[in-house]
């Protein structure tokens, strides 16, 4: 849940103890908000957090941190076995803040429909690519 879109929403996150108001602070530092230290798991795009409640507790070895969906409109449309891949559809039209969202999430993250979008994240990530590479800042024009 955005809490930038949903600002009734912060009360009640707030009132969790294990909501984390600035997830930034805690870069580097996520195995210290866990009472035990053991392998993370990250939930990208979680909904409203119903796969993560059933596997934690399935999975008590495993630390898990949830993260909010990307956009209100997502759903979850496939997931393999393990729970390692999803995919999600969402209704958007891609702003420069969504592409930024996207790359944000890093490998983590692939763009498989719109082909346009995909192609967009492409050419991203090519100028980003050539930019580390030559020293060059690109800023997507060639």
């Amino acid at each position: 849940m955005r809490i930038r879109c949903k600002p009734w929403a912060k009360p009640e996150l707030e009132a969790c103890p294990f909501y984390i108001s600035d997830p930034k602070a805690c870069k580097g530092q996520w195995q210290a908000q866990f009472p035990k230290t053991q392998p993370l798991r990250l939930e990208l795009g979680c909904g409203k957090g119903g796969f993560i409640a059933q596997e934690a507790p399935a999975n008590p070895e495993y630390n898990y941190i949830e993260e909010v969906p990307l956009h209100e409109s997502q759903q979850k449309v496939k997931e393999s076995k393990d729970g390692m891949y999803r995919e999600y559809t969402l209704t958007v039209r891609p702003s420069r803040d969504f592409l930024q969202e996207l790359l944000w999430h890093g490998r983590n993250i692939i763009v498989l429909k719109p082909e346009n979008l995909r192609q967009e994240m492409i050419d991203i990530l090519k100028d980003m690519t050539k930019s580390y590479e030559t020293g060059e800042c690109l800023n997507g024009e060639e």
